[in-house]
């Protein structure tokens, strides 16, 4: 194909992968930085928080690719800032709930990190789905998006301990979090 005729592809990036990307407490330290102190070139964000230059470039870079993060080359120098990306329709609200979450409180990072691992699996993204309808006994969620009982027990205890699911009488359904962070991570996996 000529050049004149590719045409430029608009990549849309899944939760659960955004999620895997974010689920490193390194990468959040990075972009909590950044989230502060907005600008920072890989060096000065590697000394800030004690890793190599390319460990830090590397993380960097998979920030930016996941659409938090606009990078600046100036000579052999590479600086970030938080931007979302519109290719990823997920980036701009999550770094807005991101950027709440840190500065809550200086202590967060655990919660944070907490609350993105629930959503670092595709199929914990199908469960929640499956739920929209309202309450589903674990068989009939089973039923819906062709898992294992050994899987979806598994998933299930994960998102429950995060919060995002409540069990009542054998019945499964999607919890309120009063948690913004939280309360967006559900959004996004509920696909509203």
């Amino acid at each position: 194909m000529s050049r004149s005729r590719t045409r430029t592809r608009v990549l849309r990036p899944t939760l659960w992968r955004t999620c895997r990307t974010l689920a490193n407490r390194l990468r959040l330290r990075l972009l909590q930085g950044l989230l502060r102190d907005p600008g920072q070139t890989v060096s000065e964000m590697a000394r800030r928080i004690g890793v190599s230059r390319p460990v830090a470039s590397m993380y960097l870079r998979a920030l930016n690719a996941r659409g938090f993060l606009k990078a600046q080359r100036s000579g052999t120098w590479v600086s970030y800032r938080p931007a979302a990306d519109r290719s990823n329709p997920n980036a701009a609200e999550l770094l807005s709930a991101l950027e709440d979450a840190f500065a809550a409180r200086k202590d967060s990072m655990g919660g944070i990190y907490r609350l993105i691992t629930a959503f670092t699996h595709p199929r914990r993204l199908d469960i929640v789905r499956a739920l929209q309808a309202g309450e589903l006994t674990a068989r009939e969620i089973r039923m819906r998006i062709d898992i294992s009982r050994d899987a979806l027990r598994r998933h299930l205890r994960k998102l429950q301990a995060r919060g995002f699911l409540i069990q009542n009488d054998g019945r499964w359904r999607c919890a309120c979090p009063r948690a913004p962070l939280a309360a967006t991570l559900l959004r996004l996996a509920c696909g509203r």
